[in-house]
Formats: C-alpha cells, structure tokens, sequence
C-alpha cells in the first residue's frame, strides 16, 4: 500500500495469507511516529499507523492498527498483510 494512495474514511480489503484471515475495514486514522510518541530510531522501520475500524471478516466490529513498514510491507499484529485500496474515483 502506497502512504500517499490512503485516506481517512476510505475502504480496503486485507488479507493474512500466513494464517488466513482476511477482511474489510475503514480508515480512521493515520499518524506517523512523532504523533505516536515514539523517537526517531523507529522511523527506520515503521513509516505509518494506519486505524482501522473493521467492518467484514476476522475483525469485524473492532478496532486495530496496521502498520506501513520502511520496507514496503504492511502488518499486523507483527504479520504481514496484503492490502487493497478501494478507488475513490
């Protein structure tokens, strides 16, 4: 997932191949490590903290965190993920 490409209030789809889970969630908000209170040693590794609020699948109705790595991948709960925005077109 591209930082840029990535919007509070937009749909994506994520799915964990490593333990099959998968599902549908909305933006709620986007911080980068300062608004996270973390020092910059972790800018090496974490460029941003995506809320997400599910809405279909294995997260349904709860709240979580996806983190957007320095190296490209997306994870969670320490897993990588695959995510697909929604287009906003």
């Amino acid at each position: 997932m591209l930082a840029s490409s990535i919007k509070v209030g937009q749909h994506f789809r994520w799915n964990c191949e490593a333990n099959g889970t998968a599902g549908e969630a909305v933006v709620a908000g986007i911080r980068n490590d300062r608004q996270e209170g973390l020092s910059t040693e972790v800018e090496e590794y974490v460029a941003l903290w995506i809320e997400a609020n599910g809405r279909i699948g294995s997260r349904a109705q709860q709240s979580f965190e996806i983190l957007l790595g320095t190296d490209g991948q997306s994870y969670l709960d320490g897993t990588a993920v695959t995510i697909e925005v929604e287009s906003t077109t």
